[in-house]
């Protein structure tokens, strides 16, 4: 059985994914405090490894109207791409766990 550290919730929300040489826009499926799970609507060239600024739109009436995280690639799949968070601010952790843990998605 696969446990995981964090909650994870389904959500199907655009964000977008840049880093120096990429961008992209991609659907994502399920976020947690430690990463999400997006679907790229276009081949990607990336690899394990690789760090993207990744913006969240978060639902109307929370505090902020998105979030901006640091994540790295952590598995590619044909479907998709796994993140996992890097550091994050203690708005941006407050903002996430609103998103996660108290609110309807």
């Amino acid at each position: 059985m696969e446990r995981r550290s964090f909650r994870r919730v389904n959500v199907h929300a655009e964000i977008s994914v840049k880093a120096e040489e990429h961008f992209f826009t991609g659907i994502l499926e399920n976020i947690s405090m430690g990463g999400l799970f997006a679907r790229s609507g276009t081949p990607v060239a990336v690899k394990a490894g690789d760090i993207f600024k990744i913006t969240v739109p978060l639902p109307v009436g929370s505090r902020n109207d998105r979030i901006v995280v640091n994540g790295m690639v952590i598995r590619i799949e044909d479907n998709g791409i796994a993140f996992r968070f890097l550091e994050t601010d203690q708005e941006t952790l407050r903002a996430l766990f609103t998103f996660i843990y108290q609110t309807d998605v």
